[in-house]
């Protein structure tokens, strides 16, 4: 059982404003409102943006901790994406556990803990065990286990309903990210320990768990640019595949390919690897692909789920797909065709020349933790802006041989050598504001230390991070001047969400650090903390 604490027990302090006391409890007049956030970036189309007002640019300062709960004793990240239905939040922790809790209160209604086995031939070789979230339809909760199973439980009870086998952990398949749950179908993409597997996307009957097509992002060995040995390919789908209800297409990202370093195994551009990708939802079709980085030998993945919106380009209305990559751009593409329309700069120096890597060794900026992480953006339909938080850490590659890397054995990490952190210069953060439809960066706030949970967009004029700083930041939409920083104890490599239950409208944040925070030596943890106004500042709710 997690430990539940009240807003008092938090010691969380906020810039130059002294420690923030526990907000009084919900106002017996208030209307019975809830406006939850029901997927991983609140819509299927993944925006992230909360049609909420209470909390506005006008009072962001006077938000206060309600309440908090721990991930447990033990913990050492939290990278968990809550959503919120019906006044219940679903969340897991970074061992799997699954809990629904009172949204309001943080009272655990049921948890459920599945039995994982974290330490299977070729599983944990590279990535940290972690889980970032369920999705929830249809009555049901969805999701992933390290040791690759997608689980089904009944949402209000908690209740075991079935599970099925995703892919041989043994292989160094696992699986860390959300599921895409709609319309019948549930959809799951693979994580990797870099082994070399093949990528893929799979859809699954969320009634029976039944395959219902898969597919990968990477040849087979021996077919295409992949070779017959080394047991190479990539293009892992790290987070949840985005899915366009209106066109029954998923877009899902796209990771690098394999041998990481060692381009001459794999020369030229792999196709479908670093992309963004766009599949049939009922049959799994490739419909276009785009690369973002090409070729790619220093582990640029393109990882962030993809993200879908309208935009008014040349007077007509067109459908637009944002993506990132670790390189530090981000691209919008036509969503029909794939088509790049803009492109923002480069939002963390890029080394020029930007150097393969050598069995000398190299130093490269950004690293392959770097540029635009896995972090989550979100787009404010009002400013017509997208919002990005990020790193500008540097790295030293070394490359192995190519001979070293054909030696690459099934289940084994598949680098083709290894990159390092350079302490100089310093890693950062950033938060920047992109136009959606030139590209053009309209601001950018520098933050203390990397920033890689993703950001929160708000109709009370808000954007939202945090940063390994152990900050969370609230700064004005249009113009990047900081709100309001609370100190939340722990980092932050989680996205902030909004939600309101009963007319009172809660910002929550997942702390406890990424795995970069954990490579930098940072402190790391895990507590969910969750700010709200004082009954007295409640002025506005998203149905008045």
């Amino acid at each position: 059982m997690r430990a539940l604490l009240g807003g008092m027990a938090l010691a969380v302090g906020a810039a130059a404003c002294g420690p923030i006391p526990a907000a009084s409890g919900p106002s017996h007049a208030a209307k019975p409102v809830s406006v939850g956030w029901p997927q991983f970036g609140n819509t299927l189309e993944n925006t992230r943006f909360a049609a909420l007002t209470q909390v506005s640019t006008a009072d962001v300062r006077k938000l206060r901790v309600a309440w908090t709960m721990s991930e447990g004793p033990g913990a050492s990240l939290w990278e968990d994406y809550p959503v919120v239905v019906g006044g219940t939040m679903y969340l897991t922790t970074g061992t799997d556990e699954v809990e629904a809790l009172d949204a309001a209160t943080g009272r655990v209604r049921w948890s459920y803990t599945p039995t994982v086995d974290f330490f299977l031939p070729g599983a944990g070789a590279l990535v940290l065990a972690t889980n970032r979230g369920v999705a929830v339809s249809g009555g049901r909760v969805f999701v992933t286990t390290f040791d690759d199973r997608l689980v089904a439980l009944r949402a209000s009870t908690g209740r075991l309903l079935w599970q099925a086998q995703v892919s041989d952990p043994r292989l160094g398949y696992t699986e860390t990210a959300a599921p895409t749950a709609f319309h019948g179908s549930v959809y799951v993409g693979n994580s990797s320990q870099g082994t070399g597997v093949r990528g893929f996307v799979a859809a699954y009957d969320a009634r029976s768990g039944v395959l219902r097509w898969r597919f990968y992002t990477v040849p087979a060995p021996g077919h295409g640019w992949v070779p017959r040995g080394g047991h190479h390919g990539g293009g892992d789908v790290w987070m949840p595949p985005t899915l366009d209800p209106t066109t029954g297409v998923v877009y899902a990202a796209t990771g690098n390919p394999t041998p990481d370093l060692v381009g001459s195994v794999r020369p030229g551009c792999d196709p479908h690897v670093d992309s963004t990708i766009a599949l049939s939802a009922s049959t799994g079709r490739l419909l276009w692909a785009h690369h973002e980085v090409c070729p790619d030998v220093w582990d640029y993945d393109t990882d962030q789920s993809p993200m879908v919106f309208g935009l008014d380009l040349h007077g007509r209305l067109t459908e637009v797909v944002g993506d990132a990559s670790k390189s530090g751009r981000f691209s919008l593409l036509a969503a029909a065709t794939g088509r790049l329309l803009a492109e923002s700069p480069y939002l963390t120096p890029y080394s020029r020349p930007h150097r393969a890597p050598s069995q000398r060794g190299v130093s490269v900026c950004p690293g392959a933790f770097g540029g635009l992480e896995y972090s989550p953006p979100s787009y404010d339909p009002a400013t017509g802006r997208i919002y990005l938080d990020g790193s500008r850490a540097c790295m030293r590659y070394v490359a192995e041989s190519p001979t070293a890397a054909a030696r690459h054995r099934a289940g084994q990490p598949d680098v083709g050598g290894a990159f390092t952190l350079l302490p100089a210069p310093r890693p950062i953060g950033y938060l920047a504001a992109v136009d959606a439809r030139t590209g053009r960066v309209r601001w950018e706030d520098r933050l203390p230390l990397p920033s890689v949970g993703g950001t929160l967009a708000t109709a009370g004029g808000l954007v939202f991070t945090g940063d390994d700083d152990g900050h969370l930041y609230a700064v004005d939409a249009r113009s990047g001047r900081v709100l309001w920083s609370p100190d939340v104890g722990l980092p932050v490599g989680s996205g902030p969400f909004s939600y309101e239950v009963g007319g009172r409208q809660y910002v929550a944040v997942v702390t406890g650090g990424s795995q970069l925070a954990v490579l930098a030596g940072q402190r790391t943890g895990g507590r969910l903390v969750v700010f709200a106004l004082p009954a007295s500042h409640r002025t506005r709710t998203a149905s008045g």
